[in-house]
């Protein structure tokens, strides 16, 4: 077993030393603390992932349940899905795919794709969400969440990054969470 062991450690040992340090976004490959016992730890610092799920009500009081995660991979490719539910009779509901996404800090600008809507008017319709991660715990302002923006070019909602602070649809989550992950 110890020269099973050592054979995959000096296998593995030049895939580690030809690994990046992580500083330009690359993997980052560690050794365990144990060489008996060889662990390879990947971690990379190019991901970034947005997820969010939660309760608002609108300037009208409607109920809306919404659910989301995103994730940019190293390779840059976007890949995602986004639902909502309009609390009313009949339900109003939205799916989409995620296509696009930016952040800076705890701001998270989405952009995607509806799929699936009881509207149909919308299938195929650009559209774009602002997402505000504003910490955790009791002490932690509200997350914040601008509903999606329909007649968006997703590509376009994420590159300008809008300031959506005067926008009177940036709504409080409620019951709910936003994360913002590898800012």
């Amino acid at each position: 077993m110890k020269r099973l062991l050592s054979l995959l450690l000096l296998a593995v040992l030049p895939l580690l030393l030809s690994c990046d340090s992580g500083t330009n976004g690359g993997t980052e490959a560690v050794l365990g603390p144990d060489v008996n016992q060889p662990t390879l730890l990947l971690s990379n610092a190019g991901i970034t992932a947005v997820t969010g799920s939660g309760h608002y009500v609108n300037t009208v009081g409607d109920w809306r349940t919404m659910s989301f995660h995103v994730k940019r991979d190293s390779d840059g490719e976007v890949r995602g899905s986004f639902q909502m539910v309009l609390h009313r009779q009949p339900p109003l509901l939205f799916h989409g795919r995620l296509t696009c996404l930016s952040v800076v800090g705890n701001e998270a600008w989405i952009g995607g794709v509806y799929e699936k809507t009881t509207n149909p008017d919308l299938l195929g319709m650009g559209f774009g969400i602002y997402a505000q991660d504003n910490g955790q715990g009791a002490e932690a302002e509200p997350d914040k969440l601008l509903r999606h923006q329909r007649n968006q070019v997703p590509e376009e909602w994420c590159a300008e990054m809008r300031d959506v602070s005067a926008n009177g649809q940036l709504y409080d989550i409620v019951s709910g969470n936003i994360t913002i992950r590898g800012r």
